[in-house]
């Protein structure tokens, strides 16, 4: 009975030991597999070795047992197509398989000038083309689904406004002080031609001006429709209409005071009618869509004594009156910024809402009917300036928007995602430098990744020159989460 009891013990404490190592074994033989690249295979976690997939051999799975036919057994996906027994991926697909979507960050720009992002696209090839300003200049970018430069030249026919002028705000010397400009660009893709919406400075008036250039950005003086109004007008957006000619949406200004602007244009740039509507207080529509019926949707900010309200108003465009609008009455500064129209035909806007210095994100909700019904959601809660520039509602039905935040002029690029079915998600882009960094459109790629086009000051070190920091465009593409 002794011996027995003795032999019981031992296997005991054998049986322990064995339990450990197994464990520590499995556990390194897990780390291993997570080093190893088995290309053509996948590594086995209980032996730490690399099992093949058919046709494939070797320690790695990287020598074809047929050296013939080296593509044999490689699945590249509809995203890519194998060559010589690597596959070699379209667009911005990226990995073994082409199974991933590349994402990247990249600044462009020139030194000793001050580039600024607006508005972006995404061509039917894959390629994106990017409009904004350079020194004052209208300046066109083209890269590639990874980021590469492909394009990138300044529009000199076209003249701007300075936006970065050297002054004191919030007793921070240096800061880029002027960051919301008198009006800016934007772009529209129509098969393999670009319509591109700014605006030029003749005399000290400026007028909206339409350009008409190719993929790579190329145009002549008769590609260029200059809109000649009384006042002067500043764009900030357009849409195609369903007869094919445009409407642009932004403002006109005379003796100081900003008027809600609407044009509508045929196919070649030449007014149809314009319209502006508005009171004593400062009024400047961001945004203009098309419904199917033919009336158009604008948003915007209208004025009253303590800053802004979040403005949304349908108007018919035989008549070019206001069938219904929504104006929020909050005793909050507020302006609405972008929107965009769900499937169920309920209109999103995104902007931001508050006091100077204490801003927060912003959504509201209209539905379409006899009268609008009104949901507002703040999607901010912090002691920071956030900052809601731009949204666009995905093919899945989430809304995405992106903007900025920060406490003064210190601003970091942000995105936020309100999936319908899930919690938010908010990334914030943070640099190294604190500088003043703004995103100014994001849009959903054919990959259902996210591109954001934008400003930033903190990638380029920040050098002074000529007592102007040094600004560049920066685009950030991510994936469908929001990560880079």
């Amino acid at each position: 009975m002794r011996i027995l009891s003795l032999n019981l013990l031992l296997l005991f404490i054998l049986c322990t030991s064995c339990e450990s190592w197994d464990l520590e074994r499995n556990d390194l033989m897990q780390t291993l597999c997570e080093n190893v690249n088995c290309n053509n295979g996948t590594c086995n976690t209980e032996t730490g070795k690399c099992e093949c997939n058919e046709n494939w051999t070797g320690d790695f799975c990287n020598i074809p047992t047929n050296p013939d036919n080296p593509c044999a057994g490689i699945d590249c996906g509809p995203n890519g197509n194998c060559v010589n027994g690597i596959c070699e991926c379209t667009g911005s697909w990226t990995g073994t398989n082409c199974d991933s979507i590349s994402t990247f960050l990249k600044v462009y720009g020139v030194e000793n000038k001050d580039e600024l992002g607006y508005s972006v696209a995404e061509l039917p090839d894959g390629n994106f083309v990017i409009i904004g300003e350079q020194d004052g200049e209208a300046y066109f970018l083209k890269i590639s689904p990874k980021g590469e430069l492909i394009v990138q030249k300044e529009f000199e026919s076209l003249s701007g406004y300075e936006p970065f002028e050297p002054i004191d705000r919030n007793g921070m010397d240096g800061t880029p002080g002027n960051v919301d400009p008198f009006g800016r660009y934007d772009i529209i893709v129509d098969n393999n031609s670009l319509q591109i919406l700014g605006y030029k400075n003749t005399n000290g008036t400026e007028n909206i001006v339409l350009v008409f250039v190719d993929q790579d950005g190329n145009f002549s003086n008769n590609d260029v429709k200059t809109i000649e109004m009384e006042d002067h007008q500043r764009p900030m957006s357009f849409c195609q209409t369903n007869t094919g000619g445009f409407a642009i949406a932004g403002y006109s200004q005379a003796n100081y005071n900003n008027d809600f602007l609407l044009i509508e244009t045929n196919s070649v740039g030449e007014v149809i009618w314009s319209k502006k509507y508005g009171d004593t207080y400062s009024d400047i529509l961001w945004s203009v869509k098309e419904l199917d019926f033919g009336t158009l949707a604008i948003c915007g900010e209208k004025g009253k004594a303590t800053g802004g309200s979040f403005y949304f108003a349908l108007i018919d465009k035989p008549s070019q009156s206001i069938i219904r609008e929504a104006i929020s009455e909050n005793g909050a500064d507020a302006r609405a910024f972008s929107m965009d129209i769900n499937s169920n035909n309920e209109f999103i806007l995104f902007g931001y809402s508050g006091s100077f210095a204490n801003e927060q994100y912003q959504w509201k909700k209209y539905e379409i009917g006899e009268g609008f019904t009104l949901n507002s959601t703040t999607g901010s809660n912090s002691s920071k300036r956030d900052i809601g520039r731009s949204m666009v509602i995905g093919s899945s039905g989430d809304i995405v928007g992106c903007g900025f935040s920060g406490i003064g002029n210190l601003f970091d690029i942000n995105l936020v995602i309100e999936p319908f079915d899930a919690s938010p998600i908010k990334k914030e882009f943070k640099f190294e430098k604190e500088a003043y960094n703004s995103a100014w459109q994001v849009i959903e790629c054919s990959d259902g990744g996210y591109l954001i086009v934008g400003t930033t000051v903190s990638l380029k070190q920040g050098e002074v020159y000529n007592n102007k920091q040094d600004s560049n465009i920066i685009i950030i593409k991510t994936d469908s989460q929001g990560n880079y």
